[in-house]
């Protein structure tokens, strides 16, 4: 498979007149588990981050359903409890909570692994890029730190994008020489240095 990503430009202006809805489905998921400490304390310290992140992901969810159902350009496909939304057909985004490092961390299923490493997955489009819209908590994860759309490579990222008010330039991937080859699978960025260095 010779399978080239979308940059974080093309993503973005794909995805730019969804980020305020996408945005709010992130907000909506850490805001309803907020409301339930404020409301029944006693109960909340008792959940572990386990069930904290499913009742997250649980809101987040039914806000998506909400605001992107018919939608034109979107498609929404379930997959067990993960929800995807297929942009143009070129982009396909699920939602996760992430580390400080970009990564989510999930059980490492077939699918799961596949979606890491941008390996096509039965019944979505072949070239379609798959990203990550995530929440980031703080150190003492009792807040957001931010909410980003993250592309997964591997063990990385090929590039993230904040989410919000705020809209700095993209951040540099971090790639780590340790990692396995993995399939072949090139980036954009990639793919246009290679052009630039032949002269094209």
């Amino acid at each position: 498979m010779n399978k080239v990503l979308l940059s974080d430009q093309e993503a973005w202006s794909i995805l730019e007149p969804f980020i305020p809805d996408i945005h709010a489905c992130l907000v909506a998921g850490w805001n309803c588990w907020r409301d339930l400490g404020e409301r029944v304390p006693e109960h909340v310290v008792r959940y572990d981050s386990t069930t904290r992140a499913g009742i997250v992901y649980n809101e987040i969810i039914a806000e998506a359903r909400k605001r992107f159902f018919g939608v034109r350009d979107v498609n929404l496909q379930s997959r067990g409890r993960t929800l995807l939304l297929i942009f143009q057909g070129v982009l396909v985004l699920r939602f996760k909570k992430i580390d400080r490092n970009f990564r989510t961390r999930n059980v490492p299923t077939k699918q799961v692994v596949r979606m890491q490493y941008q390996m096509e997955l039965q019944g979505l489009p072949p070239e379609a890029t798959q990203v990550v819209a995530g929440y980031l908590l703080n150190a003492l994860q009792d807040s957001v730190s931010g909410n980003w759309v993250v592309c997964p490579m591997r063990r990385s990222y090929e590039w993230k994008l904040p989410l919000g008010d705020q809209q700095p330039p993209p951040a540099l991937p971090i790639q780590n020489p340790n990692d396995p080859a993995g399939p072949s699978v090139r980036s954009a960025r990639v793919a246009k240095e290679e052009r630039e260095a032949k002269g094209g």
